[in-house]
Parts: structure tokens; C-alpha cells; sequence
């Protein structure tokens, strides 16, 4: 995704991953060819309200030094983070709607 999509993604080394840096920086092409390209498969496309929150959460996450992501990280059974990002959102709204 780094390569095809230079602007929007950062490589981060000591994770050996790809990084959002700056978001729409390349144009939707490019970032069409990214997904498509992306050889773990964790490029997501999510609303613009969405954003910030999902940032918020994956900053606030561990990481280990590989990680894979799939489907099932997408559902919060995989490996690699401690927590999908997609599932800690629904969970951090329900608590905000509880309160």
C-alpha cells in the first residue's frame, strides 16, 4: 500500500507495517489500488465520523511487532492487536449512550 498510495501511508519499521500518515492525501484511484494490493488485507474504508474515534482507540492500543489483520481481527478474535478497533468502537458507544 506504501507504493501505491506514497501520501496517505507511512512504513513504520519497527512494526514492519504500513501507517496511515495523512488521510486523502493520494487520490482515490491510488487508494483503491492500496486495498487492493494490501498484502494483510487491513485497510478498511469507514465513514468520516468514524474517523477520529477509530484513531483514538488504535493509538491507544498495543501492538506487537507483526501484526495480521483479517477478518477475524475485524471481529475481535484475531491476533495481533488486543482488541479489533472496529469492536472496541461499538463497545465504547454503548458505554456512551448508557451514560
Amino acid at each position: 500500500c506504501k507504493h501505491a498510495a506514497p501520501h496517505t501511508f507511512k512504513m513504520e519499521p519497527h512494526f514492519n507495517v504500513a501507517r496511515v500518515e495523512t488521510q486523502w492525501a493520494d487520490s482515490e484511484e491510488d487508494l483503491e489500488t492500496a486495498v487492493a494490493c494490501c498484502p494483510k488485507d487491513c485497510i478498511h474504508t469507514v465513514p468520516k465520523a468514524d474517523l477520529a474515534l477509530l484513531e483514538w482507540i488504535h493509538r491507544s492500543q498495543p501492538r506487537q511487532r507483526i501484526v495480521t489483520c483479517s477478518v477475524e481481527s475485524m471481529s475481535g478474535k484475531g491476533r495481533g492487536l488486543e482488541e479489533s478497533p472496529f469492536v472496541a468502537m461499538e463497545r465504547f458507544e454503548r458505554r456512551r449512550t448508557e451514560m
